[in-house]
């Protein structure tokens, strides 16, 4: 729905993250500005594991888990 809102009506929403979180239309451009680079900050994010995704060899994955599964945490 949010989605929606901001791409086919052009309701300028933005979020965010972390304990004080959620979706605002924002009252000014500082408002807008921290909104957005939230939403670059989760954009670079996903396109790392986007990424990864494309490049896994999935010929690896048992030993790629096995190593996960020994380290340390």
């Amino acid at each position: 729905m949010v989605s929606r809102l901001i791409t086919k009506y052009g309701v300028p929403i933005v979020a965010k993250r972390g304990i004080n979180s959620g979706y605002y239309i924002p009252r000014d451009n500082l408002e807008r500005l921290e909104g957005i680079r939230e939403l670059q900050a989760q954009h670079q994010a996903e396109g790392k594991r986007l990424d990864t995704l494309i490049m896994a060899d999935l010929n690896r994955r048992d030993e790629l888990l096995e190593e996960y599964g020994n380290e340390s945490i």
